[in-house]
């Protein structure tokens, strides 16, 4: 085999070997640019465009409703301007499909580590345990090949998504599973002296820290809470901000239009009610950061649970620790971040869903424990989400 190819110093800094670790292999990973899922996301988007782009180009209706200001014209055509920042995103998701598994691959002498930068953080994907004593390997050509680590079946109501996580594209795939067979996984070392009990958020009422306190069984600790301190814009809420801001624009044009030019027989207050539906998902980021932020994330020494208050009753999840499977950091430079952790529901015949903690002021620390509550907890409750 090849001399590894050892990490930068940046990333040797994120990644901070355990003591006792050794780094035994690193290489660049080169997923394929194109997947069987981003293909069909791709025609779609390419359909959605050409057909929204060619009805507005070549219609002789768009042309007849700017000349003549018929307000139903316009209304429908306009109607259709969103759409098209719609088919944009979806070029944007297929294009994001390969960077999900690009970075650079390595193995230690405890896990498998995936490491990749993406819009100013850095993810970290880390595997140990049973995930490499079986690794699935995945043959190119010209000896390059994929090692599968792990699979996550999404369900949704419009169907099954399977997504295998691993490495991709990388060289000599036979002899870096040999490693990964060799590799001794291992639990963090339990801290020398038992750590004090987490400080509670002061903006914490006393009712939901009352609350959240009748949900502990006897004999159950608190050892990390954070009260979640969401983005306003993120991957959903940017989507529905941007259709607003094309909706809002479209409407503002045909209400500003004189109403000596409007020949249409639609009532205004019709157009004034349509014209609402832009500021709302105009608000739509702020709408979910106001619930979002109310949200309590806790680590026991049994289990993981999520308390948010809610406008009418409260909801409640709760996760076993033996429910998850693989872990993913996505550090900031001042090493706050987003823990992500993939878990399995045993009720929904082992589908796979993602428990994201974010804004985590010391996410490193924070792993390490939920590592250590992990490895000392003999709970095999099945994972699952309740509410009430």
């Amino acid at each position: 085999m090849n001399q590894p190819v050892l990490l930068t110093r940046e990333q040797q800094r994120f990644v901070e070997l355990e003591p006792g670790e050794q780094l035994l292999w690193a290489a660049p990973a080169r997923p394929r640019i194109f997947t069987a899922h981003s293909i069909a996301i791709f025609i779609v988007a390419v359909f959605w465009c050409g057909t929204l782009l060619f009805f507005l180009g070549a219609s002789s209706v768009w042309q007849s409703a700017l000349a003549q200001g018929d307000i139903n014209s316009l209304i429908i055509t306009s109607f259709l301007l969103p759409f098209i920042g719609v088919g944009y995103v979806l070029f944007w998701f297929a294009l994001q499909e390969s960077r999900t598994h690009s970075g650079v691959c390595a193995v230690t002498s405890h896990r498998a580590l995936l490491i990749r930068r993406s819009r100013g953080t850095v993810i970290l994907t880390e595997w140990s345990g049973e995930h490499l004593s079986m690794p699935d390997i995945r043959p190119r050509r010209g000896n390059r090949g994929d090692i599968i680590l792990g699979i996550r079946v999404l369900r949704r109501k419009n169907g099954t998504r399977i997504i295998a996580d691993g490495f991709h594209g990388i060289d000599n795939p036979e002899q870096i599973a040999t490693l990964l067979r060799q590799a001794t996984p291992t639990a963090p070392p339990p801290p020398a002296t038992e750590p004090p009990l987490p400080e509670w958020p002061r903006s914490t009422s006393r009712a939901t820290r009352q609350n959240i306190e009748n949900l502990l069984s006897p004999g159950e600790t608190i050892r990390w809470i954070v009260q979640r301190k969401p983005r306003i814009f993120n991957d959903a809420t940017g989507f529905f901000f941007i259709f607003g801001l094309l909706w809002t624009a479209g409407f503002t044009a045909l209400l500003l239009t004189p109403a000596n030019r409007i020949e249409g027989d639609m009532p205004l207050f019709v157009v004034a009610l349509f014209f609402l539906i832009g500021p709302l998902t105009l608000s739509s980021p702020w709408i979910y950061w106001a619930y979002a932020r109310r949200q309590y994330d806790l680590l026991t020494d049994r289990r993981i649970i999520r308390y948010n208050p809610g406008w009418r009753s409260p909801s409640i999840q709760t996760h076993s620790y033996s429910a998850f499977e693989s872990a993913r950091l996505r550090i900031r430079p001042d090493g706050s971040g987003t823990l992500d952790l993939d878990y399995t529901i045993a009720k929904a015949g082992g589908m796979t869903n993602t428990f994201t903690i974010d804004n985590i002021p010391d996410i490193r620390n924070t792993c390490i424990l939920a590592r250590q509550l992990a490895a000392a907890n003999d709970s095999r409750t099945p994972s699952g989400e309740t509410s009430s």
